[in-house]
């Protein structure tokens, strides 16, 4: 092991002017990402928010639940392979505009695996929403959604893209990544490199995700890296 990742610390340069913050995701891991297999009621949450005009506030919801949707889907398939056809319920799910003025859209989704005896039966299940429900804000009750973020979701993305197509001349993209970790005594070293293979692992996963989307036409580099603890658990 490299002693430099055995203490928190960083590598790779940026200009000190770069605003890191304009596009990217923030991944979490509540319960690590080295389980070979998930039971039901394993969740992954999946959130986007993206700039709208000002002046022009319209924002086009069907796209931006789709993009959440084909994330979370593939990502539970991903995780019950072999399994063909996994069962799968929606929990709760959003789209609407955020802030005073309105400039920032969202949408959100958060599946759940469930047994194939359990898919008819949940209480919490949500229905797609129609091309309709789409053309305005809407999804489930700000009620439901205090009762629901009262626990983690196993696995949460959150994307944000706040750049102005016309004018971001700057090909970065901000990867965070962080993951549960058993609980360390105070004062003990941790070994930060196991962790920071999955954050690039995951940082290329995503890169594959946005070329599918059209946003990335160049090959996959790190232009830096930073690790430390968020406190003792993350």
């Amino acid at each position: 092991m490299e002693d430099k990742f055995m203490a928190p610390g960083s590598d790779g340069e940026l200009d000190t002017s770069t605003n890191i913050w304009l596009k990217g995701i923030v991944f979490t891991a509540w319960t690590g990402m080295l389980q070979p297999v998930v039971k039901p009621g394993y969740r992954v949450s999946v959130g986007f928010k993206r700039r709208v005009s000002a002046t022009d506030p319209a924002a086009d919801f069907q796209r931006l639940y789709e993009r959440v949707a084909s994330m979370a889907t593939q990502r539970i398939s991903e995780l019950v392979l072999p399994e063909p056809s996994p069962a799968v319920s929606i929990v709760c799910h959003g789209w609407r505009l955020l802030g005073e003025a309105g400039t920032v859209a969202t949408a959100f989704l958060t599946l759940a695996v469930r047994s194939s005896e359990d898919v008819g039966n949940c209480l919490d299940n949500e229905t797609p929403p129609s091309v309709e429900e789409l053309r305005s804000p809407g999804g489930t009750s700000l009620e439901n959604l205090a009762r629901l973020t009262q626990q983690h979701p196993e696995e949460l993305y959150n994307e944000f893209d706040f750049t102005d197509n016309a004018a971001c001349n700057s090909n970065l993209i901000t990867v965070s990544y962080a993951e549960s970790i058993p609980k360390i005594p105070e004062g003990a070293p941790l070994d930060f490199k196991p962790s920071i293979d999955r954050a690039e692992a995951f940082a290329n996963w995503y890169h594959r995700i946005l070329e599918r989307f059209g946003e990335v036409g160049s090959a996959f580099r790190p232009s830096r890296r930073e690790w430390f603890l968020v406190d003792r658990k993350l």
